[in-house]
């Protein structure tokens, strides 16, 4: 598999981007908007170098640089660049390019530091300020072909990643040793190395290399899987567990292209697990049918996780479904882009319409207490006529 190349974003992908939030905007009746959050930041201007954007409701952005103004010019195809020495000259950099007396300003209010947000309300005492997360989110929420090439590229390295998993498991080694050995390929394979999530303090490493037990230990992640992880301080992920045979590997694991994530999860077995594992295990995909024959264009999201949520019933598999007891998680499926917790998300509250160009997971699990965790994960870009899966290894618990 070939390496990607450094690759910038092309000038009429940000153009269109662009456009799809200032309509958006003036839908919000928002003057423009001040984006400085990391992913947003590379959506729309193609770097993530030190920056605030200005996007106007109408004409052209304005980005304005901090740290490196130099780099930012060479990887944004933005008409204007400039250099900004300390936040407090965005007032007058905006003025001197065309951009003065602006009374409703919107800001990305789920993520900005409050901090910022009292700094940037005294810069701006004339304006009312108005939250566009949800404009941003839902802009970036569908993917163009060049997107959607980025993420089949990253889930082409998590199917070989997978595909080396059935050759370097080995009982008693340990979950931590197994997952280096997994991500080592995934860096070879051009991963760019960061889980970017939106959620106030969700955060995660490269995913999850859970055995037996592990899978079925919880954590403050808003995943169906958490695990130990090595201390505390992680609180998620693999540890010092050893794996052992006959019992279920769950490996869940994200790698990204050029920013753009792919999220995918087996099950693993050295040997054999027991017959009412592999049983669930196949109810659980008769559960994946469901969906794949639901899900297009047009369809709630919410809708499509109460079809799914009647198929686990009807299979008798509620008990054990995104865990058990008190700890079970509310959806079955998310959003993916340049951040891991996008929209859509496949859960009984969504709003959200399936539309052509969106691209989400679906991820069922049964968690057995004192046994582990079965289940998968595969991610699903909407078309015109339904769902294409981007992630390709097999459907069935992989034998070691």
């Amino acid at each position: 598999m070939e390496t990607t190349k450094y690759e910038l974003t092309p000038e009429g992908e940000l153009r269109n981007r662009l456009h799809r939030f200032q309509f958006r905007l003036l839908d919000k009746k928002a003057e423009g908007a001040l984006i400085c959050q990391n992913a947003d930041l590379f959506y729309f201007s193609g770097t993530i170098q030190r920056s605030f954007l200005f996007v106007p409701a109408q004409n052209d952005p304005i980005l304005m640089t901090q740290k490196d103004y130099d780099r930012a010019r060479r990887e944004s195809k933005l008409k204007t660049v400039l250099p900004l020495k300390a936040v407090s000259d965005i007032p007058s950099l905006l003025r001197d390019n065309g951009c003065s007396e602006i009374t409703r300003l919107g800001l990305e209010l789920d993520v900005i530091p409050a901090n910022l947000y009292v700094r940037l309300r005294e810069l701006f005492p004339q304006a009312e300020w108005v939250d566009v997360s949800s404009e941003i989110r839902e802009t970036r929420m569908i993917k163009s072909p060049f997107e959607i090439q980025q993420m089949k590229r990253a889930a082409a390295i998590c199917a070989e990643t997978m595909a080396n998993a059935q050759r370097v498991i080995r009982e008693g080694m340990t979950e931590i040793e197994l997952e280096s050995k997994l991500i080592a390929l995934g860096r070879k394979r051009s991963h760019h190395g960061f889980m970017r999530m939106r959620g106030w303090n969700q955060e995660m490493h490269y995913g999850h290399v859970l055995s037996g037990e592990s899978g079925i230990v919880s954590s403050f992640l808003e995943s169906p899987t958490g695990g130990t992880g090595p201390s505390p301080a992680t609180g998620q992920g693999a540890s010092f567990a050893r794996i052992k045979r006959d019992t279920p590997i769950s490996i869940d694991l994200c790698f990204g292209v050029n920013g753009y994530i792919a999220d995918h999860a087996r099950t693993f077995v050295i040997g054999n697990l027991p017959r009412p594992l592999t049983d669930d295990y196949q109810k659980l995909l008769e559960v994946k049918h469901v969906f794949a024959e639901m899900a297009k264009p047009g369809v709630g999201s919410s809708d499509l996780y109460k079809a799914v949520l009647e198929k686990v019933r009807l299979e008798h598999l509620e008990d054990h479904f995104m865990g058990y007891g008190n700890e079970k998680t509310s959806f079955i499926g998310h959003g993916l882009g340049l951040e891991v917790d996008e929209l859509p998300v496949l859960s009984p509250r969504s709003s959200h319409t399936l539309e052509e160009g969106m691209v989400f997971t679906l991820e069922p699990r049964l968690k057995y207490p004192g046994i582990g965790v079965i289940g998968f994960e595969d991610d699903y870009v909407v078309t015109a006529s339904g769902v294409e899966r981007i992630t390709t290894t097999e459907d069935g618990i992989i034998a070691v």
